[in-house]
């Protein structure tokens, strides 16, 4: 992994029964390399019983937004997914890896956009989205969103 910087958790917020967003305190000194594109993610490492776990998650904070936050959706025997959401709180620190992926919005100009996401899917969607929004709140825009329930 590249290089990481131990970052405390911030906030935790419950969005379902299985999903958080969590929020990370990032520090003054380390702000520049945690600039980031709208749709990139960050990879997360904890030890959880003695073995270092390491996940990548999308990040669905919008750059503007001076935030630095992923979802993590709980996952049926994943280690990682299910320690970030019943074990994972404010004032624990967590690894982070610098921001990557080519997954991004074309940030020089405002063009309508269409957007298709299914499920846990939609995080970096949203970072796109707030993005586009943020640029110029008159963009169109066309969400296609599935998941398994209404809830």
């Amino acid at each position: 992994m590249s290089k990481t910087h131990l970052l405390q958790v911030k906030a935790v917020e419950r969005l379902t029964e299985e999903s958080v967003v969590l929020t990370f305190d990032v520090p003054e000194s380390v702000k520049g390399s945690f600039q980031y594109l709208p749709g990139q993610y960050v990879s997360l490492e904890t030890t959880i019983n003695g073995e270092t776990v390491r996940r990548s998650y999308s990040l669905c904070s919008s750059p503007h937004s001076g935030l630095l936050q992923v979802g993590i959706k709980e996952v049926s025997q994943g280690l990682f997914s299910t320690y970030a959401n019943q074990k994972l709180s404010v004032g624990k620190s967590v690894k982070v890896g610098l921001p990557g992926g080519r997954f991004t919005l074309n940030t020089d100009k405002s063009t309508p956009l269409m957007a298709v996401a299914v499920g846990s899917g939609i995080t970096p969607i949203l970072s796109i989205i707030k993005t586009a929004i943020h640029q110029d709140a008159k963009t169109p825009i066309v969400l296609v969103y599935g998941y398994k329930s209404p809830d």
